[in-house]
């Protein structure tokens, strides 16, 4: 079986994936600015964005958008404000945001 470097995956409201790693560390990526990119317009359509699903080493979004490890991370890493990598940050702005789950 291959390795699934995921966790778990959960949409939130405001276009933001709660992301939990298989090394339990979590990620909470804000979509909304990559949204009007080429590559991830169709999560746009909320029921897609809402659709994501673990498989394998993908996060998938029904059949219209597939995202890898590397490139979470590499969003992760090259997003600036986009990423939460703070829990304490991630935190707050999910209780803001009537999230927190």
């Amino acid at each position: 079986m291959p390795h699934s470097y995921f966790k778990s995956v959960i949409p939130l409201t405001n276009n933001i994936l709660k992301i939990e790693m298989s090394n339990n560390n979590r990620i909470w990526l804000n979509f909304s600015p990559l949204m009007y990119t080429t590559r991830f317009w169709p999560l746009q359509d909320q029921a897609v964005f809402q659709s994501v699903k673990i498989d394998g080493s993908f996060l998938v979004f029904g059949k219209k958008v597939r995202i890898g490890a590397t490139e979470i991370m590499d969003l992760v890493l090259f997003s600036g404000s986009w990423a939460y990598k703070n829990a304490e940050m991630a935190d707050r702005t999910a209780e803001i945001q009537g999230d927190r789950q």
